[in-house]
């Protein structure tokens, strides 16, 4: 358990993160939250209690992508950073998505879609400077 943890901490972090944040505004939430959206507009709804499914799906989608990619990665040297860069990133898009499923929830007019795809743009980028930090770093090193 404790190489578990020391392997996937932030991973852990982000989802418990999620989990707690799920569970404090689990109270003051309607019965049925937001799934879908079309054009800023919610076309789809859950149940809240499915909001719970949010950071049990991240937890499980980003120990994955480390895991797999992870592996894959060890015949790249140069691409050592980009499985830990992409499982933060797809953890911190799905916090967004909770944040947006809870704000909408509570009436606030988003545009969903245009937030997500920040998110993942922002977050490709970080995924694009992992291998560049990586290469910078293997310079400094050698030279």
């Amino acid at each position: 358990m404790k190489a578990f943890v020391k392997a996937y901490w932030l991973e852990v972090l982000l989802a418990a993160v999620g989990f707690a944040a799920g569970l404090a505004f689990l109270p003051f939430l309607p019965g049925d939250v937001p799934r879908q959206w079309n054009n800023g507009q919610v076309v789809a709804t859950m149940p809240k209690l499915c909001l719970l499914l949010v950071p049990a799906i991240q937890l499980a989608v980003t120990m994955t992508v480390r895991a797999v990619l992870g592996a894959q990665m060890k015949k790249s040297p140069a691409l050592a950073g980009v499985p830990r860069v992409l499982s933060a990133v797809v953890a911190v898009v799905c916090l967004v998505l909770e944040a947006c499923v809870l704000l909408t929830a509570w009436g606030a007019a988003l545009p969903v879609e245009g937030v997500l795809l920040a998110a993942l743009v922002l977050g490709g980028l970080c995924v694009l400077a992992a291998p560049i930090a990586c290469m910078f770093r293997d310079m400094k090193r050698g030279g």
